[in-house]
């Protein structure tokens, strides 16, 4: 294991902020309030000064997914159980694991 993913492990065992390991975490999370807020903050911006290209790329790349049958999330094919769904059932189970639901 490299430094980098040493301390990043280190960090969140002892839970303290991975991003400026300065903080505590904030709850359920591995970066402290400062740095969610300034990600978010950072996140809102580059959308912004992209004009929304980023948006466009996206849902451009997710319908040439669904138009091949295939996940938006991980690029496996969807069976018949994910008829109805851009996502297979292993990304949805996945995706409501990291939610908590």
């Amino acid at each position: 294991m490299d430094q980098t993913k040493m301390k990043y492990a280190a960090y969140r065992a002892a839970g303290v902020c991975v991003q400026c390991g300065k903080e505590s975490t904030a709850d359920g999370r591995v970066r402290c309030r400062t740095c969610l807020e300034y990600n978010n903050q950072w996140r809102k911006d580059y959308i912004r000064r992209a004009g929304g290209k980023v948006h466009r790329i996206r849902k451009a790349y997710e319908q040439k997914m669904v138009n091949e049958g295939r996940c938006v999330a991980c690029s496996g094919p969807l069976r018949e159980e994910d008829a109805g769904y851009v996502r297979c059932i292993n990304c949805r189970e996945g995706s409501t694991r990291k939610r908590g639901v």
